[in-house]
């Protein structure tokens, strides 16, 4: 199965990936394999300092998880197995107590078969300092192709007006000679 994530949040991607594999492994060793060809996971920051949520096609092979900058690594483990059961074809009749809440009791100590794996957040990389050209000399660009089009649709209509004046004088000429 090929694993596309595309994270926007604060934490590393290759941990998420970690905890991702980890969770899909463990889950199919009481439900059977997970069959894909590959599977699209998106995560991205909560607006909400305390906002954790998901969306998940049913039967399907994509997922989108929204973490906020806080969360610990049980909530990211929840938020997963309860998107990728989705995935599998569960909907929430069919979930147990514990996959329906992350605060439920009995998820206290269910991950800690994930305890040896990291959660880092990314190293901060410094921005690029682009190359900021000033305001005008971008409009004067911008102005100078403007008239290099305008010119050129003036050759090009000069070139028109001249061939179309030609063939009515012509056919005024023929006109004439009737």
């Amino acid at each position: 199965m090929k694993w596309e994530i595309t994270n926007t949040s604060q934490f590393r991607t290759d941990d998420l990936r970690a905890i991702f594999k980890r969770i899909v492994k463990r889950v199919e060793k009481y439900r059977g394999k997970f069959v894909r060809s590959r599977y699209r996971i998106t995560v991205r920051n909560s607006k909400k300092k305390d906002r954790t949520s998901g969306r998940a096609t049913i039967n399907g092979s994509w997922m989108v998880m929204t973490l906020p900058p806080d969360t610990s690594k049980q909530n990211v483990a929840w938020l997963f197995e309860h998107e990728h059961m989705h995935n599998r074809g569960d909907r929430h009749k069919d979930y147990t107590p514990r996959l329906m809440r992350e605060s439920h009791p009995a998820n206290d100590g269910f991950y800690s078969y994930l305890d040896d794996l990291p959660l880092r957040h990314k190293d901060a990389e410094p921005k690029p300092v682009a190359n900021v050209v000033p305001l005008v000399e971008r409009r004067a660009a911008k102005a100078r192709r403007a008239l290099e089009r305008a010119l050129k649709d003036q050759k090009s209509a000069t070139a028109r007006v001249k061939k179309w004046t030609a063939k009515v004088k012509y056919y005024q000429r023929k006109e004439l000679t009737k």
